[in-house]
């Protein structure tokens, strides 16, 4: 079992056991209108988290070019450090940006405990002429007076419909077309699993359609993508990870043979981080790594051994895999970009393990 996790002085435990391409039809802006109020301050040792709501989601298709979403953040207890925006077009990662205060105060207002501010994200649909569904969701972090760490989203379905135009001689009739958004609930067999969280398993399994070519031809049919936190990992370290790969189905006291054997879990954690794709890009190159396990070098050498000497551990050959994939975060790698050598080699275990 391999998990993945996001924190300076963490340690790795491994048993054996166990970006986004943007559209060019659609762009996005986001701005930020000052509205600070203040709250009464709460009795000494409560924490209060932040809260974001989203305040004028459509209920009734959009037909304009561009539509202001609003919404505003509350800081409660801690300071906002965090600002992230996801947007999901047609089932697919169309857009992702964030902001943290540490490097964008410069930029949007964060708001300091106990005030809130309010902002506006716009959908901008200028020139297109197809239909589009999205998803919005705006989740934010407050940093707590004893440094935790609390955070809050919110979500927004919506679809865009151009006007339907009908010209005659002297006259032009607009029409436009209801419907009604409906959000959906899983109820498939996940949720009995022990530690399934499911907010995001819609879009985790919208994000999988997304992964490169070769991660998912290979991992198609042969593993599950769970939206949760996995429980003996969580154990292990202390709190919920980021991501784990389970290839023996793990339970909770260690004992294996679950039906989530063969499962990538991804967390609550990982999409209020920001970095939802890249954790599931390294999990499943852990999965890639486990399903090429019998792959053996032109010398009859194990290629997954010879690997992850190669690359420093397991934990690095994944992170090494996803820089080429294209992601950007990593957590056990410690050596910068990949080189143009690493990247030739994995070129060539890819060609000769994923095409076997």
């Amino acid at each position: 079992m391999l998990f993945f996790f996001s924190a300076d002085n963490e340690s790795t435990t491994t048993t054996t056991t166990t970006t986004t391409t943007q559209e060019t039809t659609t762009t996005s802006s986001f701005s930020t209108t000052s509205t600070t109020t203040t709250a009464p301050e709460p009795i000494i040792g409560d924490l209060e988290p932040p809260k974001v709501l989203i305040t004028n989601c459509p209920t009734e298709v959009i037909n304009v070019d561009i539509y202001e979403l609003e919404w505003t953040a509350e800081a409660g207890t801690g300071d906002i450090v965090y600002i992230g925006i996801l947007v999901e077009k047609d089932d697919a990662n169309f857009n992702r940006v964030f902001f943290t205060k540490e490097d964008n105060a410069d930029l949007i207002t964060f708001p300091t405990a106990y005030t809130s501010n309010s902002y506006s994200y716009q959908i901008d649909n200028t020139d297109s002429n197809v239909a589009a569904s999205y998803i919005i969701e705006i989740n934010i972090i407050s940093e707590q007076p004893n440094g935790d760490q609390l955070s809050a989203y919110d979500l927004c379905y919506t679809d865009y419909s151009p006007p339907t135009t009908t010209t005659s001689t002297s006259t032009t009739t607009t029409s436009t077309t209801t419907t009604t958004t409906v959000v959906e609930i899983y109820y498939g067999p996940f949720k009995s699993y022990d530690g399934f969280e499911g907010e995001n398993q819609f879009l985790l399994e919208s994000l999988v359609q997304s992964l490169p070519e070769a991660l998912y031809k290979l991992l198609n049919g042969k593993v599950k993508y769970i939206n949760g936190c996995h429980q003996n990992a969580k154990i292990d370290i202390g709190r919920c990870p980021y991501g784990v790969w389970d290839s023996s189905g793990t339970y909770p006291n260690g004992s294996t043979g679950s039906d989530w054997v063969m499962s990538i879990w991804i967390s609550n954690r990982a999409f209020e981080s920001g970095n939802n794709y890249d954790v599931l890009l390294h999990e499943a190159s852990h999965a890639l790594s486990f399903i090429t396990r019998d792959c053996n070098t032109p010398s009859k050498t194990s290629y997954r051994a010879e690997a992850q000497d190669y690359f420093g551990g397991e934990e690095k050959f994944a992170d090494a895999l996803v820089l080429y994939f294209g992601g950007s975060y990593n957590h056990y790698r410690d050596s910068g970009d990949i080189s143009n050598e690493e990247t030739q080699y994995l070129k060539e275990y890819l060609e000769v393990c994923t095409n076997s």
